[in-house]
């Protein structure tokens, strides 16, 4: 609800409700499939009109691009991409492509000051962003910890 335009949110109904994450729920666990705005994001690599692209740490799609191929959402090894339909008609779209169609997917909310949406949203907190620094840290601290440990077993076997 966080793209939705200013004053349509009593308006929306389920037919125009787009999410841009969903939530796979079972009886023990539920989890979002969201984009995991992949470095090598092989969505981007096989979208035939770069409308795919890395901008701002995210996979951002460029909505005038798009002819609604699917390609991408083939290609998404996370089943994080819809192709979804769209009430407006883009006149800069490429020759050939649908204009009743277009690429759903996680963009970060690039565009809210406050970042994204479903961080705020969550009720029991269970999404959170981690940046490339503190993932680095945390990989480091995993390492050292499996060397000690590593090495703490080598040592009891008389190694």
């Amino acid at each position: 609800m966080a793209h939705s335009a200013p004053g349509t949110l009593a308006q929306m109904s389920a037919a125009h409700f787009m999410p841009r994450l969903k939530v796979v729920k079972t009886t023990r666990v539920s989890t979002p499939v969201q984009c995991r705005q992949c470095e090598d994001a092989p969505c981007a690599a096989v979208c035939p009109t770069k409308a795919l692209v890395q901008e701002n740490n995210a996979v951002q799609v460029v909505q005038t691009r798009c002819i609604g191929c699917k390609s991408c959402m083939i290609a998404c090894r996370y089943g994080a991409i819809e192709i979804v339909p769209c009430e407006l008609t883009y006149t800069e779209r490429p020759a050939g492509g649908s204009t009743h169609v277009e690429a759903y997917k996680c963009d970060l909310c690039g565009e809210r000051a406050e970042g994204p949406a479903c961080l705020q949203m969550c009720p029991t907190k269970a999404i959170y962003l981690i940046d490339a620094a503190v993932l680095a840290e945390a990989t480091r601290k995993r390492r050292e910890q499996a060397a000690v440990a590593q090495a703490s077993e080598g040592a009891a076997l008389g190694g």
